[in-house]
């Protein structure tokens, strides 16, 4: 046998690097144990808390939702002009794909219904879907619609039949109150009249300008309007992008990468025997790294799931709806750490390999 066949590095297959470095996390299950329980924690902690945060900037676009954002109100510039813009064009607003509802309002006045002497209401005629433009869990179905505060006042309950003007109508709830100040007192009688006076429209978000100039332009008939965002804008509210990536924990991916990476370096540098043994019974440099570093591996994916299992435990608390969009960046953000504690683990596995052991074990 040859000189250089002799002096031939072992090969490792992947099988056996797996099988040897399960063996060291076993053999070192005392180190390991609480260094796999930092990982976990930290994990947990950084997707929750990243969690949280975008929860909060999503949260907020809501409510502005909620509020009327994305809606806005067509009126005569005459505030005693009364009921002048086409209802019919008003309503063929709804035919516009970035429209989500639009209907005429024709403000009656106080009233009281017939079976409730002294009550205080407020009435409106509708038409369209100006219920939907009012509140967007309103159910469209062609009935009237009262105020659910209202309602709740009265005891009227959902779907049920009221009295008003000797005229009998089945009403269903909804809540107008976020986007109109008489949203309290509300109900809406369906109507067919010709004319309204205001026309409410609600768009999908990111198109108010483009449908703003196109129902101006429909509503148009000699006759002064003006145009009311029900939500004045401001440029200090921020998108939910804009207020995610202002968050407090943006830059705590790289702090928890290099508080995972410390205990990991620390077994890399006091484990520098096993290197050395490796090294003896001729294993190669990239082998040994791979031996080194391969219970380290295990670690940080079995401590990442475990981190990142709890935080989706935690976060199932909250709204599904609002959670399912903003748990990927959390997730993503603490894979930025386990990523961040690799590369550190592996800078330091390579210091070491390619430093003298045998001087550094005598130091």
């Amino acid at each position: 046998m040859s000189e250089r066949t002799r002096r031939r590095s072992p090969r490792w297959r992947p099988a056996s690097l797996v099988g040897e470095s399960c063996r060291n996390v076993l053999a070192d299950w005392a180190l390991c144990t609480p260094v796999l329980f930092v990982i976990a924690a930290t994990i947990a902690a950084l997707s929750y808390a990243d969690f949280r945060s975008g929860l909060a900037a999503v949260e907020q676009d809501r409510r502005l939702v909620v509020a009327g954002r994305d809606v806005f109100v067509v009126r005569p510039a005459d505030p005693l002009a009364g009921a002048v813009m086409s209802r019919e064009r008003c309503d063929s607003l709804n035919d516009q794909p970035a429209v989500l509802a639009a209907g005429g309002l024709v403000p009656i006045g106080a009233g009281e219904l017939d079976d409730r002497p002294g009550t205080s209401l407020r009435l409106f005629l509708s038409t369209g879907s100006v219920a939907k433009a009012l509140d967007p869990g309103a159910n469209a179905d062609g009935t009237g619609w009262i105020a659910v505060t209202l309602a709740a006042q009265l005891g009227i309950a959902d779907r049920s039949e009221v009295s008003i003007g000797g005229e009998t109508l089945k009403v269903t709830h909804f809540d107008p109150s976020a986007r109109t100040l008489l949203g309290d007192l509300m109900l809406l009688v369906p109507s067919a009249q010709d004319l309204v006076a205001e026309c409410w429209v609600s768009v999908r978000p990111g198109s108010s300008d483009a449908v703003q100039s196109s129902a101006m332009a429909a509503l148009y008939d000699d006759t002064t309007l003006v145009l009311a965002p029900v939500l004045e804008p401001s440029s200090e509210i921020l998108s939910p992008a804009e207020q995610y990536g202002q968050r407090s924990t943006r830059y705590a991916s790289l702090v928890a990468g290099v508080l995972l990476a410390m205990p990991l370096v620390a077994l890399l540098w006091f484990g520098r025997s096993s290197w050395m043994l490796y090294r003896t019974v001729g294993t190669g440099r990239l082998g040994s790294i791979s031996l080194c570093l391969m219970p380290h591996v295990w670690m940080l994916l079995t401590g990442s799931a475990v981190g990142i299992s709890t935080s989706l435990v935690l976060a199932a608390g909250f709204d599904l709806s609002l959670a399912e969009q903003v748990w990927q960046p959390a997730v993503l953000t603490a894979m930025k750490a386990v990523g961040i504690a690799w590369a550190v683990a592996s800078v330091t596995a390579v210091a070491v390999a390619f430093g003298d052991p045998i001087s550094q074990l005598k130091s």
